[in-house]
């Protein structure tokens, strides 16, 4: 496994009312960060297998989703404290559509057929609180957040977070966080007239688009 790591520097820009963020080209390993950077690592799909990473070191970790197999506690949790673990600066993270527990509405609908047999109950909510409510992690669904690292040399970093998947999914997969054919279209047409994007899952509530300065970094996991 590997993790993708970008350095962000100022723009070479005369102007001090332009603050934004720009990247530089990705490092292909862990290589030693550059001067008067920031260092964003990026993971995704570890599926279980965190363990196995060999994070370089940096200031901002995101995690893509499906960091678990199919979103069961003990795989949450495990997780969880290797997260603890990480020197990060601030650490940010979105589900997939393996974290079947992390989607209430498709958890009580399908995802729990995934855990059939396990013998103790799985409380969906409780495995989700297990990430979303945890100290020194930024857990967005559907969200943003500014995140301040280091001193002023750098302006608040603004990040939007979304599990939403596409509807590429057959019948027997894991599909969390999913929308059909249908509500994907509907869901385009609402945005051409000038709506909001609709919620992860199918929700008929309308993600609210971040106020402020433009976003400057997306994650997302379909």
């Amino acid at each position: 496994l590997r993790a993708g790591v970008l350095d962000v520097c100022m723009p070479c820009v005369q102007e001090p009312a332009l603050p934004e963020l720009r990247g530089l080209p990705l490092v292909p390993g862990p290589g030693t960060q550059a001067a008067g950077t920031l260092r964003v690592v990026m993971i995704a799909d570890t599926h279980c297998r965190h363990g196995q990473l060999s994070i370089p070191p940096g200031d901002l970790l995101l995690v893509c989703g499906d960091f678990t197999k199919s979103g069961l506690r003990e795989e949450v949790e495990d997780f969880a404290k290797w997260l603890d673990s990480l020197p990060f600066a601030a650490k940010v993270v979105i589900a997939g559509n393996h974290e079947v527990t992390f989607e209430p509405k498709y958890y009580a609908e399908r995802g729990h057929s995934y855990h059939k047999d396990v013998e103790e109950h799985v409380d969906a909510a409780k495995v989700r609180e297990i990430i979303s409510s945890r100290a020194g992690i930024h857990y967005l669904e559907d969200g943003g957040i500014k995140v301040q690292i280091g001193d002023a040399q750098f302006p608040p970093i603004h990040i939007f977070g979304s599990p939403a998947q596409a509807p590429f999914f057959g019948e027997h997969s894991m599909a969390a966080f999913g929308r059909s054919q249908l509500e994907e279209a509907a869901a385009m047409e609402e945005v051409r007239r000038g709506g909001g994007w609709p919620a992860s899952g199918g929700s008929s509530a309308p993600v609210v688009r971040p106020e402020g300065p433009p976003v400057d970094i997306l994650v997302t996991h379909g």
